[in-house]
């Protein structure tokens, strides 16, 4: 029996580390900006050019392979009493959500998802969670729904 632990997968998520920071990087134009600098920051601060950045939070979930066939976005919505991930989303957290599917070592697809157009357009309100079997449950939004609330920002599928 596969161990799907908090543990287990956390250590599995941690070994796509590298593969994230790659991802995310690419997007750094949403929340990231440049512009050229003024005629006094250039002339009297040694500045020809301007960076600024936002703060941005990132929900991250990387699902093993196989699951890719449903290609869903899945939260969890109840563990035992504790505080949960759509708990969290729903109190305002996190700005963007980066989901994606895994093969054996490699990210071989993700959607990069706007958190607040998922909130806006109410998708994180279910009557209904379904059971993972474990004491725990999840709710499920398909990729019409993301779609038709303009959420996915990136949609990149390299499985076939």
């Amino acid at each position: 029996m596969a161990d799907y632990t908090f543990d287990a997968n956390w250590k599995f998520q941690e070994e796509f580390i590298p593969q994230i920071d790659d991802i995310l990087q690419q997007y750094a134009y949403l929340w990231a900006s440049s512009r050229l600098g003024t005629f006094k920051e250039d002339t009297k601060q040694a500045t020809d050019w301007v960076a600024t950045t936002e703060a941005a939070s990132f929900a991250v979930r990387i699902r093993r392979y196989g699951y890719i066939r449903y290609k869903d976005l899945t939260i969890r919505s109840y563990c035992r009493g504790y505080k949960t991930e759509i708990d969290k989303l729903k109190q305002g957290h996190g700005d963007f959500y980066l989901y994606a599917w895994t093969d054996s070592d490699q990210i071989i697809a993700y959607w990069l998802i706007d958190l607040n157009k998922v909130r806006e357009a109410d998708l994180l309100n279910r009557a209904t969670s379904r059971s993972n079997g474990d004491g725990t449950a999840f709710i499920t939004i398909s990729e019409h729904e993301l779609k038709s609330a303009g959420a996915i920002i990136a949609d990149v599928d390299r499985s076939n």
